[in-house]
């Protein structure tokens, strides 16, 4: 019967349910964009910014988007940026969705995803590092 080969097929070649994997991604991505909140909110705070020279950083996460992190002035601001855009950054930092949720949650610090190649950082890394203190406090 259709019920005894549901339970006789193995583990690992049954199908999740239709849309669960994009429920889950889904709710990363929102948690994401929260963290994205909390950086612009962290980067807005004058104590945070006053030492970073002027620039700009793109954030490039996988399945979720490019985020631009720029300073002016000792003002900051997270955004994200729109598809096509191709905005002159000074550093960018790529990784994955769940690096990047694992660090937002406090589960991998970015000292340890960056030695280990879980994010990879291109152009002026001495900017990138500016940002450490918005990027934790968030």
């Amino acid at each position: 019967s259709a019920g005894m080969r549901a339970e006789s097929t193995p583990q690992h070649m049954r199908q999740p349910p239709p849309g669960a994997a994009a429920a889950a991604s889904g709710s990363a991505r929102d948690r994401v964009v929260r963290f994205m909140r909390f950086v612009d909110e962290e980067l807005r705070v004058a104590a945070n910014t006053a030492q970073c020279p002027d620039m700009t950083a793109r954030l490039d996460i996988a399945g979720a988007g490019s985020w631009l992190l720029s300073v002016a002035d000792g003002a900051g601001r997270a955004e994200r940026e729109g598809p096509g855009e191709a905005r002159h950054v000074d550093c960018t930092c790529r990784s994955s969705l769940d690096t990047i949720e694992r660090i937002s949650t406090g589960r991998l610090k970015p000292a340890l995803a960056a030695l280990s190649g879980q994010i990879a950082i291109s152009g002026d890394r001495s900017l990138f590092a500016h940002l450490r203190v918005p990027l934790a406090r968030a």
